[in-house]
């Protein structure tokens, strides 16, 4: 069995396995082992880890049905997110906007159709709005998709908002006000977030806010598992960051 704190098992182990995993999702699926592997690209200047990392997109677009959950973990908010995020490092060399049009109307659904209660980022409303901001983020010029996806945003601010005091999760709490934190320090609605952010303070104490991973060695060695969150690409990509700081940028995904 490979040793998990070697870069080069790690990496073999990941390209032996990551177009067979089912998920698409980034958190737990192909989106996130593409990261690591665009990254393991640029750190060791070897293109055919890039050109491996393009074949799991590919396939990720092309296994996308109506099945596809909407979640930040496994689903659209994810896999959008993790699209703008590669776009942004300069990893993608196609536009994905025209793919993430398509992703905006059915999280736009879910998000005015109130489906979704729970406020958690990888499960809830907040990791709906981390696309939402990854979106924003991308958009530099002020034209009619910018506008749609803001207006997008403010719905959900208000839904969130509204369910923040409902939530009996403290993760869920804090996955909320983090992301309403977010939107307040990008003065979009200021008058919306400050006096919610305001009344639970509390909860936004950096030891609180921080998000970091907790492996299991044993437990990912036995099951095998190569995802980004708690699998060998996480692992992996811990590994290159330690390597070379320039990777930190990652961890934002998490």
């Amino acid at each position: 069995m490979p040793q998990i704190t070697d870069l080069n098992n790690v990496v073999d182990t990941l390209l032996l396995g990551g177009s067979l995993v089912e998920c698409n999702g980034l958190l737990h699926g192909k989106t996130g082992i593409a990261v690591f592997f665009f990254h393991h690209a640029k750190h060791t200047g070897n293109e055919l880890f890039e050109e491996y990392a393009v074949e799991l997109i590919e396939s990720v677009l092309n296994n996308l049905s109506l099945k596809t959950p909407i979640s930040y973990r496994r689903g659209l908010a994810g896999i959008g997110s993790g699209f703008e995020y590669l776009s942004r490092q300069g990893f993608l060399e196609f536009d994905c906007n025209d793919v993430l049009e398509d992703f905006d109307k059915v999280i736009f659904d879910a998000t005015i159709n109130g489906a979704e209660n729970d406020t958690s980022l990888y499960d809830g409303l907040s990791g709906l709005g981390r696309y939402y901001l990854f979106r924003i983020a991308n958009m530099t010029t002020n034209n009619e998709k910018i506008k749609v996806i803001y207006s997008m945003t403010m719905c959900l601010v208000d839904l969130i908002g509204d369910l923040v005091s409902k939530q009996e999760n403290e993760t869920s709490v804090v996955d909320a006000l983090h992301f309403l934190w977010k939107v307040d320090q990008l003065m979009l609605s200021p008058v919306k977030t400050k006096p919610i952010l305001d009344r639970y303070s509390y909860f936004l104490k950096p030891d609180l806010q921080n998000r970091r991973q907790t492996y299991d060695i044993h437990d990912i060695m036995k099951n095998r598992r190569l995802d980004l969150y708690d699998g060998y690409a996480g692992v992996a990509m811990n590994l290159i960051t330690q390597q070379n700081q320039n990777h930190q940028i990652w961890t934002q995904l998490l």
